[in-house]
């Protein structure tokens, strides 16, 4: 019958950690980062993406942005995916963007391989804000990862406009996982 009399050959079960948490950073944080990025010998494309993840882009929506998506005079970047969406551009990444496009062709992704595929260059965009993180001398158990690079973007728009601007920047639909990302609790502030 094809059944298997011998030794357990699986071996023991593989127990995982729960995914760590993300915290927003604060901006004393991104102020640090921002400078390890800019504090380079050879450039290596880390400040363009982190002024990107400074304007809200997640890991796949920042592999697609184009010079083109980009609008230098009304400081405003446009990014495509699920939620499609037009985001200030605050000082610093500006700033960054405005020396990014003049070397960059249009019609091409700014921090990827065009022939990448979508879910390969998010992984690797991933990997490389994760990999700024630690570079800026976060370490794991600060609960920051690359995604809290634009959670704390996301904190700044929150504490200036609200809530709702602040899931509107991050391309969020619900205001109830914002909150939880941000790290606010809005059933508490009676």
């Amino acid at each position: 019958m094809g059944l298997w009399e011998g030794g357990d050959i699986t071996g023991p079960t593989i127990s995982r950690e729960h995914g760590r948490s993300t915290r927003p950073m604060t901006d004393s944080e991104i102020n640090q980062i921002q400078v390890m990025s800019h504090n380079v010998l050879v450039p290596n494309g880390d400040e363009i993406l982190l002024a990107l993840a400074l304007c809200g882009g997640s890991a796949s929506e920042i592999a697609g942005v184009c010079v083109e998506d980009i609008d230098i005079e009304s400081s405003t970047i446009h990014f495509y995916g699920q939620s499609e969406r037009l985001n200030p551009i605050d000082e610093w990444s500006l700033e960054v963007m405005s020396e990014a496009v003049m070397r960059i062709p249009d019609s091409t992704p700014m921090v990827v391989r065009p022939d990448l595929p979508i879910q390969r260059a998010a992984h690797t965009l991933t990997v490389r804000l994760n990999k700024l993180v630690n570079q800026a001398g976060f370490s794991s158990d600060t609960e920051l990862t690359g995604v809290s690079i634009r959670l704390g973007a996301a904190r700044r728009v929150f504490e200036t406009d609200g809530l709702e601007a602040a899931a509107k920047f991050l391309g969020n639909q619900s205001l109830d996982a914002t909150a939880r990302a941000l790290r606010y609790d809005w059933w508490a502030q009676n």
